[in-house]
């Protein structure tokens, strides 16, 4: 099960999102409560935020705490709308970077918790 956090108010730092907290989003990922398959969320992570009108994204296929530099980096950045996730992988699909949420689209940022057999970003724009 992926971990999932979000953020809107006034701008703050992304880091506080995955490093702030109790439990921080970051210690969620190797010591995580209430995990129903695997025993980590390891399988990557990601963060989106705003910038001016336009959605941006970091996200890595490792472990959020294999980078030291990661937040640090965060903390020079201020937002007040940030989405956050830390990947379980969901069996039978892929590990890697085309996995990673928050998935971001046309300023739009999303992320989902399981599998959506069949979904394609256009098909929620138009409901």
């Amino acid at each position: 099960m992926c971990r999932l956090a979000a953020y809107f108010g006034p701008p703050a730092s992304p880091a506080d999102l995955l490093y702030g907290g109790s439990p921080p989003l970051a210690q969620q990922a190797w010591a995580p409560r209430e995990l129903l398959s695997g025993s980590v969320n390891a399988d990557g992570w990601g963060i989106a935020w705003t910038v001016g009108a336009e959605m941006v994204r970091l996200a890595r296929p490792e472990p959020v705490w294999y980078d030291p530099q990661v937040e640090p980096l965060l903390r020079t950045i201020r937002s007040g709308v940030q989405l956050a996730a830390l990947r379980n992988a969901t069996p039978g699909l892929p590990v890697g970077g085309a996995g990673l949420l928050p998935i971001v689209e046309e300023g739009w940022a999303f992320a989902l918790n399981g599998y959506v057999p069949d979904f394609r970003v256009r098909r929620m724009r138009t409901l």
